[in-house]
């Protein structure tokens, strides 16, 4: 059977990559070793994959993009360009990650997550940058520019629209500080 792919010149796949059908690499693109790709998905210019990535069907990942070793991005995930994903991150189906964001190590994105980039005046100030440990929960929306701290958990349908320190719990529209996590005291 021929090939369904178009694999633009320039582009670097490993021997080790898996693709489906109907998929677009734009040139320069890296595919790292043991990355998987589903079906119907566009990987742009200069993005960059590391080894052992798994995305499925009709994600786009656009330009200067780098996603680090061990993630996952489901379904129907976009990736506005200029993003930084960390190691063992996982995006669920329909997640948007606006341009600029930064998403650190072992972050979980539930379903229909939205990092925004544009304020009131749709002038691009910059996506969101979440700290390590982070669970986000579903149909959650973070505004532009916003800073989430290492080991936040975020309410499903919350709106973050004030930077979250780490450790806390955050829930509600707007989102507000539910608890802090305690420390553990040594005995």
């Amino acid at each position: 059977m021929a090939s369904t792919n178009i694999i633009a010149p320039g582009a670097r796949v490993s021997k080790s990559a898996r693709l489906g059908h109907y998929n677009i690499i734009e040139a320069n693109a890296e595919i790292g070793d043991d990355v998987e790709i589903g079906n119907f998905c566009i990987i742009r210019a200069n993005v960059k994959i590391a080894r052992n990535v798994v995305i499925k069907n009709h994600c786009e990942i656009r330009e200067d993009t780098y996603i680090k070793e061990g993630c996952m991005l489901d379904s129907y995930v976009a990736v506005s360009g200029n993003v930084r994903v960390g190691k063992n991150v996982t995006l669920r189906y329909g997640t948007i990650l606006a341009r600029g964001s930064v998403i650190g190590d072992n972050c979980y994105l539930s379903p229909r997550v939205m990092l925004n980039n544009l304020n009131s005046a749709q002038k691009a100030i910059g996506g969101a940058r979440i700290g390590n440990n982070t669970f986000v929960g579903t149909h959650t929306v973070i505004q532009h520019g916003i800073r989430i701290g290492k080991n936040v958990t975020i309410g499903s349908m919350s709106f973050v629209n004030e930077d979250c320190k780490s450790g806390g719990t955050y829930v509600g529209c707007p989102a507000s500080l539910l608890r802090k996590k305690q420390k553990k005291k040594k005995g």
